[in-house]
């Protein structure tokens, strides 16, 4: 009869995956662009304005923000922590996007039970689409995992 191993947690913690939005001035409220300030981005979480190929970070949250050019329009192609699939044996480390960069500053976790598992460019598409359907919540956008 043999006695039953008692769980490892994994000494490294997992680090997650990122996904890229692109935000346009037709996914949001705010405009990419600042009139007054022609060929810039405007940070709508800086109140700034940044030049083609420059990020930002999008405090209060773990990500950056780069301003990208296509053709004649300029994007704010943000880049932000993969959301991990819920788990019970999983521990979640949160660190302070404030003190600490992205992506660095991204949650990691420690599980018993084997590496974390994150949510494929369909399953994040498809919970985009259901919040987008949600009474007041704001308008889905493309997510590509990178």
């Amino acid at each position: 009869m043999t006695s039953a191993q008692p769980a490892r947690v994994d000494p490294t913690p997992h680090r997650p995956q990122h996904n890229q939005l692109v935000l346009t001035p037709h996914d949001t409220d705010l405009s990419t662009t600042c009139p007054y300030f022609p060929g810039l981005c405007f940070g709508s979480t800086t109140c700034r304005v940044y030049n083609v190929t420059e990020s930002w970070a999008i405090l209060p949250f773990c990500g950056k923000a780069t301003c990208v050019k296509e053709g004649d329009a300029l994007f704010e192609v943000v880049s932000e922590c993969a959301r991990a699939k819920p788990r019970a044996d999983c521990n979640e480390i949160l660190v302070n996007p404030a003190e600490v960069p992205f992506p660095d500053c991204c949650p990691t976790y420690n599980c018993t039970g084997g590496p974390i598992e994150y949510y494929t460019q369909a399953e994040s598409e498809q919970l985009l689409a259901a919040s987008a359907s949600l009474p007041n919540a704001g308008p889905a956008t493309g997510v590509t995992t990178s």
